[in-house]
């Protein structure tokens, strides 16, 4: 009622305007809009709008709705479609039934309007709110502003309200997805509640018996496969699931359907079916962006016995037992003391151990970039090593460096080379906390700087010639800090560290045969890089980075 009583007494101050105004009608409502009723439908918001251009003799050339869309973002389907109807020239007037309509972002809206519309002479209207950019009305200028940081601390808010709803109820064992996890269905009686779906559940309970059984999931999703049972997304297509219907679209008549290695793994880590709800596995990176980023596993909700399981307790726990214990089978039992350490230095792809049995009986063995095995797009080196040169180097590398620490004065000794680095460092400390308290003023001036644009103390062309020079300006500090960042990480706590190495690799000191042991507690990584030629000889360049005190 209040809203109504508002646009009769602000429409009458907006003048008759000219037809010659190509009018674009722009209405928008969001999923959280919805909730506060039909006051602000996208129906509604047009028979607002079109009674006002009726009254008003404006001409409509087009609608534009953007139905479930946050006004948090500017990247919606009609809205584009709309700015590209006036880069085209076919409107020339924008009218909203009020400004948190255009958006609720502070900043974009207030340049949109400010500064885009104006500078392609677009007439922008809000009824609602009583807001034209036709009009000469200080008041009218000083408001806007105001209204679109009210809009966007509203939506923050709101975010914030639903974000601890949900947690709320992820803490009382509550159900909160769209979509119920495959082997279940939302109970009719109560949507946060999962009853069992006796249509699919015997997959699930076949899936962890094979597991304990002794079949890998390799073997389970070709077993699936190959009995035709049907994957989960095209199960839930086939039971009128509209948001999976992407799965069985372009797929040729009759296609095989094909369980996956990740499919069966999420199933069998899944502690629903145990009957327990896992909630907060995945959280907004801010109310302003739609991205979602993954919960680490100890930060989620775990509430237990909310409903009931496919398979007991004893069987889900057996099966994850299983399923951190298995490692992946060799074809041959190559020796292999550097596995999983040894890395292309041309493209970064892991080295895999290769070999090749002779008619003697005798078995070579060898390294080779995977990435060059299998695309040779992306690595044309052909880098490989013998499996025992590469060892007898990385043995020799490690007795050099026992021989080093042997000293007790060694690390004192290597500090002391490391004074000036330690110099520097400090420099650099210092010139990451100005640019880090440039990057601050520079926040403020730049907020600052809108608002004095849009109370006319600054005119166009000085808004944007500083804006440019302090988003310049910014885009160089954060480059200098994630340099210096880099930099930093490189020496930090070296006495410490060189002290902890000293003491780990003088447990090795009297070793007479490189083993895994040795390698995994000393060795973090190794560079393996190809052969070239310097003056006629074969080199090969070989980085190895020992833990604790890197390269």
């Amino acid at each position: 009622m209040e809203r109504q009583t508002l646009q009769t007494s602000l429409s009458p101050a907006i003048p008759t305007i000219n037809s010659c105004f190509k009018t674009g009608l722009y209405t928008r409502l969001s999923k959280d809009d919805l909730q506060k009723g039909e006051s602000i439908s996208i129906e509604t918001q047009k028979l607002i709008l079109e009674k006002f251009c009726k009254e008003h003799g404006l001409n409509i050339v087009d609608c534009y709705v953007d139905d479930g869309y946050s006004g948090t973002t500017f990247d919606r389907p009609d809205f584009n479609r709309m700015i590209g109807d006036i880069e085209s020239g076919k409107i020339n007037c924008v009218i909203t039934k009020d400004l948190s309509r255009l958006g609720r972002d502070y900043i974009q809206t207030g340049t949109y309007i400010e500064l885009y519309f104006t500078g392609k002479n677009v007439r922008y209207i809000a009824v609602d709110d009583g807001f034209d950019t036709g009009r000469s009305d200080t008041t009218n200028d000083i408001m806007m502003p105001i209204r679109n940081l009210f809009n966007e601390w509203y939506v923050r808010d709101i975010s914030k309200k639903i974000r601890n709803a949900k947690r709320q109820r992820a803490e009382a064992g509550k159900f909160v997805c769209s979509q119920p996890p495959y082997g279940y269905l939302k109970d009719p009686a109560d949507k946060n509640h999962l009853i069992i779906d006796e249509e699919v559940a015997d997959v699930v309970r076949e899936i962890f018996k094979m597991v304990l059984n002794g079949d890998g999931v390799v073997k389970i999703a070709r077993a699936l496969t190959a009995r035709q049972i049907l994957i989960p997304s095209a199960y839930k297509t086939s039971r009128g699931v509209v948001g999976y219907a992407f799965h069985q679209r372009n797929k040729p008549a009759g296609r095989k359907q094909t369980w996956g290695v990740t499919t069966v793994q999420s199933i069998l880590r899944n502690p629903v079916y145990a009957g327990d709800m896992e909630g907060h596995k995945l959280e907004k990176i801010s109310y302003k962006h739609k991205k979602c980023r993954n919960v680490p596993k100890n930060q989620r909700i775990l509430v237990k016995n909310t409903h009931e399981p496919i398979v007991s307790r004893e069987d889900f726990n057996a099966v994850q037992e299983l399923m951190t214990a298995r490692h992946h089978p060799v074809k041959y039992n190559d020796e292999n003391v550097l596995k999983s350490v040894v890395y292309c230095k041309s493209c970064g792809s892991r080295l895999t151990i290769c070999g090749k049995s002779q008619k003697s009986g005798k078995r070579n063995t060898w390294y080779r970039c995977f990435r060059n095995s299998r695309c040779l797009d992306t690595c044309d080196t052909g880098n490989n090593i013998a499996y025992k040169t590469l060892v007898a180097i990385v043995a020799e590398r490690i007795r050099e460096k026992i021989a080093l620490f042997a000293d007790d004065e060694s690390i004192p000794k290597i500090i002391a080379g490391r004074e000036a680095d330690t110099k520097r460092d400090d420099r650099f400390k210092s010139e990451k906390q100005a640019a880090e308290s440039r990057l601050a003023t520079l926040k403020n001036l730049m907020r600052r700087l809108y608002e004095d644009y849009a109370s006319d103390v600054l005119t166009l062309d000085n808004y944007q010639g500083l804006l440019n020079g302090y988003q310049e300006e910014q885009t160089q500090l954060n480059g200098r800090i994630s340099e210096i960042d880099r930099i930093l990480a490189d020496s930090k706590d070296d006495a410490e560290n060189y002290r902890l190495f000293k003491e780990t690799l003088l447990k090795f000191a009297d070793f007479e045969t490189l083993d895994c042991t040795i390698v995994n507690t000393l060795i973090e990584r190794i560079e393996v890089g190809p052969k070239t030629l310097v003056e006629g000889k074969a080199v090969r360049e070989i980085d190895i980075y020992f833990r604790f005190i890197g390269k």
